[in-house]
Parts: structure tokens; sequence; C-alpha cells
């Protein structure tokens, strides 16, 4: 970062999702490895139903005020200064999430800034956006985007090392919950709570996390049975807590995060702590996270436990021949940014 200079002026747009927020997070923290920046959020929200690919081409040729205004609607006050005659100035505008592509690529023309989105390419061939980061790899050898862990503000740096194999006290446990793909069950709950129990019972600290996803009833009923009276047991509820309540958790020895949040693995493996990747019986994630998740295993720096492993205490063993995650991921990622950086004339 070069001190003194002017400020890079981030525009980041959020559809308020935290996971997605999240990712914001990070992207505004790898940014401000490079420069000091200066954010500003405005949420976004799709307006009507149609086509987000023909969005995205519209996006590109279509007067703002035309297109903009047609298709999403920015929350309360926020809207006035977008006009031109305001003369808002951004370099660079950020966003995650499918619904926030389009806006990313109208609101960079219109600020004159260059647009960072996370996310997957869709259209072959046209880059849309200057920086597009990705957490999977190409299926071909010309494809589009920048792979990288999914970003996280989280810095390993300012965490204590964890303690590994047998050493291990602490375990978060991070609950994420009903997707399209698949709903959990009450079964899937109980059968949790018994095997964080049983690694309770060695004399490990567990925390449990809960996510906006997670199914109310389901959470309640898995508190009642994981948690009654022991110390030793301690529960995060996202309902009171909100926003980053679970960032105590990369701090723990190990995590243990739902195949189905593939945040919260991410942002325990930024962390670098061994991650396991528990999924109920007859949890199959979609084609595109199983290539994300199978990334993570192949590089040896997480693995698959099903819910019902606990029961037979096999994840001390499996959580010791894990390694930690080989680079600094802030690091790496303010290196895919520095791209928009360039063009924007910041740096």
């Amino acid at each position: 970062m070069v001190d003194g200079a002017a400020p890079l002026r981030a525009l980041v747009l959020t559809d308020g999702v935290a996971g997605h927020d999240r990712i914001n997070l990070g992207v505004l923290a790898a940014l401000g490895r490079l420069a000091r920046v200066e954010a500003r959020w405005i949420g976004v929200r799709e307006a009507g139903s149609r086509s987000r690919g023909f969005d995205r081409i519209a996006a590109r040729f279509v007067p703002f005020e035309r297109f903009f205004r047609s298709r999403y609607e920015i929350e309360g006050k926020e809207a006035r200064w977008l006009g031109p005659a305001e003369g808002a100035r951004f370099d660079v505008v950020v966003s995650a999430g499918p619904s926030t592509g389009a806006a990313n690529i109208a609101l960079a023309r219109q600020v004159g800034g260059r647009s960072i989105f996370f996310g997957f390419p869709k259209l072959p061939l046209l880059p849309e956006f200057d920086v597009l980061l990705r957490p999977d790899r190409p299926a071909v050898r010309l494809g589009r985007g920048v792979t990288v862990l999914r970003p996280s503000e989280i810095d390993p740096d300012a965490l204590p090392r964890p303690r590994r194999g047998g050493e291990a006290r602490t375990m978060a446990a991070l609950i994420g919950g009903d997707t399209k793909h698949y709903a959990f069950t009450a079964e899937d709950f109980a059968l949790l709570a018994e095997g964080l129990r049983r690694a309770a019972a060695r004399g490990v600290t567990v925390t449990a996390f809960n996510s906006r996803r997670t199914p109310a009833a389901h959470f309640d009923a898995f508190v009642a049975a994981f948690a009654p009276d022991d110390v030793t047991r301690r529960v995060v509820d996202f309902r009171r807590e909100g926003f980053r309540s679970n960032l105590d958790a990369y701090a723990a020895d190990v995590v243990v995060a739902t195949a189905d949040s593939m945040s919260m693995i991410a942002e325990a493996l930024a962390a670098r702590r061994p991650t396991l990747m528990a999924r109920p019986v007859g949890y199959r994630p979609p084609a595109r996270d199983a290539a994300e998740l199978a990334e993570h295993v192949q590089a040896g720096v997480a693995a698959f436990i099903g819910f019902d492993e606990f029961a037979f205490d096999h994840w001390p063993d499996r959580a010791a021949r894990l390694r930690e995650l080989p680079y600094h991921p802030l690091a790496r990622l303010a290196e895919a940014v520095r791209p928009a950086l360039r063009r924007a004339g910041a740096r």
C-alpha cells in the first residue's frame, strides 16, 4: 500500500445475502493491501423477472437510466446520487451473487470505474467484467476468470495457530441449512447433535454456530439436544447475534462446516484450520459445489465426514491428516484484483 496516495474509491453492491457480503469484505480487504480504500455500500434488488444473461449484455450498451431504473431498485436515499448530475466517481465496483452481476456492469460504466465480480462466467467468449473471480477451475484452457478461494476478510496471521492432532482442545461447528438442492431433516440435526456431544465428551470444547439458512425449529431442537447444561458446549445463534457472529469460530483448533455452506468452508480454510466438511446421509452437492469441494479435498486441506461418522470418533484422525492452506489467501486475492486498479489508473 502506498502511504499518502489518493484513496481508492470502491462502490460495493449488496444483495442482502450474508455470504455475499463476506465475499465483498474479502475483496475490500485484498484491495486494502494495495491501496487505501474508501468504500460506499448500496443495496440493490432486481425488479421483475428477466434473463440475467440478457441483462448483463444490456448493461454494457443500453443507456444507464433506461436500463438500470427498469431492472433494479436501490435502497432508500442512495438512489439520488447515481445520476450524472451528481458526478459520483468510483475506481472500482465490487459485488458477489448472480443478482448483482448486471448492476455491477452498468454501475461501473456510470461511475467511471472497473468491475470486480465474484461468481461464475455465463456467456461464452465475452469478458463481462474487468476482473472475474471464480471459485472453480475453468473446464477448458481458455476459460475466463481467475480461480481463487472464496474471498473473506479473514487474515490467518491475526489468528493463533491451531493445536493439531490429539492436542486439539476446541472445535467450531458451522451449520448451514436448506438449499434448493437439499432440505435438512430433524433426523439430520439429531444425528449431528449426538456426534458433537461425543466430541465434547473427549474433552473438546465445542461451539455450534448457525446461519441465516438454518431451519429455526430444527436448530432449536438441535440446541436442546446438543447443549442442555454442559459447560463444554456453547451456541452462538445468528438470529440474535447477526452478521459476522461466527468470526470467533475461525480461532478454533478444528472447524466442522456443513457441506452445503461453501462460504463457511472457504472461511475455515482461509483461517488455516483443519476443516471437516460434514454431510448428512444422502446429501449430494450440486455439480458446481461438488467440483469446488473436490478441489479442497485434492489439495489435502479439507476432508468429508458424515454426520453419522462422529458416532465412531473418526474425526480426530481425519483432521490430523489435513494440511493448512499453503498460501496467504488475502495476498493471493490482492494479486488477482490488482489488474482492476491498473486499468482504473489508481496505481
